[in-house]
C-alpha cells in the first residue's frame, strides 16, 4: 500500500469543533456557492429486473496530465446527490488535478429519482457493481490508468460492503471513505442523543421525502409519516422494503466492520474524531488499519468537513489526492 503522510489538519477559522466543521458545507452552499461542475449525462440499466436507470454524470480532466491518471468516481451520502456540495467540490478538485471524474446518483437520487421504482439503502451494493463494469466498457471514458472510488458518509458504508463482497472482483485499483459508519446500529443510536436533535430531525425529515415518492401503497406512505426517528424509519420503512427482518436485522448484515479484514483492494478510511454524525470507536480500534485496509483518524474535522487552515479544498481530498498518487 502506498506510503502515505498527510498533513496535519488544522481546522479553518471561525469554523472550530465538529459541530461547525460539518454545518459549514450547507453554509457556504447557501452564501457562496459550490463550483459548477458540467459533466456529460450518461443512464446505466441496473441489473435486477427491474427496469431503474442510475444516473451519472462525467467530467474530463481540466489539465492534461504528464501521465494518465486514475478515474476518480464519487458516491454521495445518505439523502444526497451530485449536486450536494461535498460531491461538487470533489469533482472541481480532481479534475483540476488531472483525473477523469464520474459522480453517481444511487438508486433513485437526483436526476434518477424519477427514473427508478427503488431507493437505496446501505447494502444495495450491485449498483455500483454495475456502474463499474459500465465505466470499464464504455469507450468514451478514460480508465486505462484504472477507478478509485471514493464514498462519504453511507456512500462510504455501500463502497465497502461492495469490496467485501466482491473480493478481488470489485474492479478498483483502490477505495477510500470519509466519515463513514461502520457500525450502523452504533451510529443510529448516537442521532438520538440530545445534542444531536437538530440533525436528527434534519435527516428524517429528508429520508421521508426522498423515500414517499417511491412508495408504492397507502400504507407504506403511512408508515413513512409516521417514523419518529432514523432507528424507527429503518425498522419500519427500509427493513421491510428489502428484505430484512428489522432494523437490528438490517444493521447486523450491512454494517461494514466485521468484513474489513475481507478485503482485497487497497483501501483508505478517513475520520475525524469529532464527528458528531459518526461515532469513531471503531476506528480508534483499528488504529492505522488492518490488511489492505489503512485509517487515517483525525482529531478534529467534523461529519465531511475537514475545512482547514489556508486551503479552499477540503483536506481529505487532498489526503485522497495523496493516497492515489502513492499507488502503484
Amino acid at each position: 500500500m502506498t506510503d502515505l503522510k498527510p498533513p496535519v489538519f488544522r481546522q479553518r477559522l471561525p469554523w472550530v469543533g465538529g459541530h461547525l466543521q460539518t454545518i459549514r458545507n450547507a453554509l457556504a452552499l447557501r452564501t457562496i456557492g459550490a463550483p459548477s461542475v458540467t459533466g456529460r449525462r450518461l443512464w446505466i440499466a441496473v441489473r435486477d429486473g427491474s427496469g431503474d436507470l442510475l444516473a451519472i454524470s462525467y467530467t474530463s480532466p481540466a489539465i492534461a496530465a504528464q501521465t494518465v491518471k486514475p478515474l476518480v468516481l464519487l458516491i454521495h451520502g445518505l439523502t444526497g446527490c451530485e449536486d450536494s456540495m461535498n460531491q461538487r467540490m470533489s469533482a472541481d478538485y480532481f479534475r483540476r488535478q488531472g483525473h477523469p471524474v464520474v459522480r453517481l446518483n444511487m438508486r433513485g437520487a437526483g436526476p434518477g429519482e424519477v427514473r427508478a421504482s427503488r431507493r437505496y439503502h446501505s447494502g444495495l451494493t450491485g449498483d455500483i457493481a454495475t456502474t463499474i463494469q459500465f465505466l470499464h466498457s464504455d469507450p468514451g471514458i478514460r480508465t486505462e490508468a484504472g477507478i478509485v472510488a471514493m464514498g462519504v458518509s453511507l456512500g462510504g458504508t455501500i463502497l465497502l460492503n461492495h469490496l467485501i463482497g466482491s473480493g478481488s472482483g470489485s474492479g478498483l485499483k483502490a477505495a477510500i471513505t470519509v466519515s463513514t459508519p461502520l457500525d450502523l446500529a452504533e451510529s443510529s443510536r448516537n442521532f438520538l442523543r440530545p445534542g444531536n436533535a437538530i440533525y436528527h430531525r434534519y435527516l428524517l425529515r429528508r429520508m421521508k421525502a426522498f423515500t414517499i415518492t417511491a412508495a408504492e401503497t397507502a400504507e407504506m406512505k403511512r408508515r413513512i409519516a409516521a417514523c419518529q426517528s432514523v432507528w424507527e424509519f429503518d425498522d419500519q420503512v427500509i427493513s421491510p422494503w428489502n428484505g430484512y427482518t428489522d432494523a437490528t436485522d438490517y444493521y447486523r448484515r450491512c454494517s461494514p466492520e466485521a468484513g474489513l479484514g475481507a478485503i482485497t483492494t487497497p483501501a483508505l478510511l478517513i475520520q475525524a474524531n469529532d464527528d458528531p454524525w459518526v461515532p469513531s470507536r471503531v476506528y480508534r480500534e483499528l488504529g492505522a488499519g488492518t490488511g489492505n485496509v489503512r485509517c487515517l483518524l483525525s482529531p478534529r474535522g467534523g461529519h465531511v468537513g475537514f475545512h482547514g487552515r489556508g486551503q479552499p479544498e477540503s483536506w481529505h481530498n487532498r489526503v485522497a489526492a495523496q493516497f492515489i498518487d502513492g499507488l502503484s
